[in-house]
């Protein structure tokens, strides 16, 4: 969906994605390798909780539905 029209992360997330950011950039050169993976993961959680993906609208589904349906063999 090339039209899109906003950002893939939502940005109420940026403040949340830029703080976890740090932290797991701060860990990873001042701490253990653990501690860094737990910060990384952490990262990694909150950068997949403020995604915004594109959605296929009704149509689109309605027709994926009805072409799965009926070309079933």
């Amino acid at each position: 969906m090339p039209d899109y029209p906003h950002p893939l992360i939502a940005k109420e997330g940026w403040p949340f994605i830029a703080i976890s950011f740090a932290l797991a950039l701060g860990a990873t050169l001042l701490f253990a390798p653990a501690v860094a993976f737990i910060f990384g993961v952490i990262f990694i959680f909150v950068l997949q909780f403020f995604r915004d993906p594109p959605l296929a609208s009704f149509w689109q589904l309605f027709v994926a539905d009805i072409h799965v349906h009926c070309c079933k063999s």
